[in-house]
């Protein structure tokens, strides 16, 4: 029996490359959730082999060798296997008992983790050639997490029960009829964070909407919005988002500016927060009547009853901000008496 050794010296590694196309499947896009994108590429491998050196498009980090002479295998022969932390070419040498092979069998797991073969490379010192090898690498999935939307949070309502954007530690609910509340201002304390709150559990008679607000663990809350009660179909309503307060340095108290809406509903003016103190003035359709006039209240009511602060005979309109409980004042707006129900955004400052 005759033994044949064959050695080579390594070549200089040839250029990798690949190519093919790609399905991507995308999950629908929530607000305030992740998108998670998952990708299956189906790509071809060009595979150079010249003399004994095999170069895949990719290094391997597995490969399997088996030896053939023609058609037939050399069962008598050591198959080889090798794991590599990332090897650009596989150098094909044989040990084996008898047979004299032509062509080696091969099997690679590249670093992408695909898996090219088994296919034939030949086994000659003169070879020259390439291959082109199909291959599916292993599907990736892909999350991003979307930013937290700052302008609104989504309260989504069904079955009389809102489910804020996300959990909140604190509350507040007032119950209002077509024009006005007919309930005092509840809430508090959270044991615990919530998601849901449901207004079934506590109505008023004569209701017909709520008027909520959220605020969440990071500080930041919703500004008032009304609620239509009862709700038995899905709906959504927007609420501005108000920031967090800051501390500085000195701990004094730094609110940022936020949009503030007032809710009109005859001579009834409910701002966005409860306030402390009012400023305004009369006028009828072509000017102002009166002096700026301010009232200064020991309690913070949430609503301002315009017929109780005498207002001038023919007054058709109030010029008028407010300064809330945190400390912003409001920029002056003009509401008309007897304006019916309606909002109106101003800022807090």
């Amino acid at each position: 029996m005759k033994t044949k050794i064959s050695a080579l010296v390594l070549f200089a590694l040839a250029g990798l490359g690949a190519c093919g196309g790609s399905d991507s499947t995308s999950t629908a896009r929530t607000k305030n959730a992740a998108i998670t994108t998952t990708s299956v590429s189906a790509a071809t491998c060009t595979v150079r082999v010249k003399s004994y050196v095999v170069t895949p498009c990719l290094p391997y980090t597995y490969m399997k060798t088996e030896w053939y002479n023609s058609t037939k295998k050399i069962t008598n022969s050591f198959s080889t296997k090798s794991s590599q932390n990332g090897s650009p070419t596989h150098i094909l040498t044989s040990s084996w008992l008898g047979g004299n092979p032509t062509r080696a069998y091969v099997t690679y797991t590249l670093t992408d983790g695909g898996v090219i073969g088994p296919f034939f490379v030949p086994f000659s010192s003169s070879a020259n050639v390439t291959l082109t090898i199909n291959y599916s690498s292993p599907a990736t999935t892909t999350t991003t997490t979307l930013p937290v939307d700052m302008t609104n949070c989504v309260l989504s309502v069904q079955n009389n029960v809102i489910t804020p954007c996300r959990k909140f530690k604190t509350n507040s609910l007032e119950w209002w009829d077509a024009n006005k509340p007919v309930s005092g201002l509840t809430g508090g304390t959270t044991i615990g964070l919530r998601s849901v709150e449901n207004l079934a559990e506590h109505p008023v008679e004569g209701a017909t909407r709520a008027r909520v607000n959220f605020t969440f663990p990071d500080g930041t809350s919703t500004q008032p919005v009304f609620i239509p009660y009862p709700t038995n179909s899905l709906i959504t309503v927007n609420a501005p988002m108000i920031a967090a307060p800051t501390t500085t340095t000195t701990t004094t108290l730094v609110v940022s500016s936020y949009k503030c809406l007032l809710s009109i509903s005859g001579n009834k003016i409910t701002p966005c927060k409860q306030f402390k103190s009012v400023s305004y003035q009369w006028g009828n359709s072509s000017q102002i009547t009166s002096g700026k006039m301010s009232a200064t209240f020991q309690s913070s009511p949430m609503t301002l009853d315009l017929a109780s602060m005498s207002p001038d005979p023919g007054t058709t309109r109030v010029i008028i901000s407010f300064v809330l409980i945190d400390g912003k004042t409001t920029d002056t707006a003009v509401v008309a008496m007897n304006g019916g129900t309606s909002q109106l955004s101003t800022m807090a400052k």
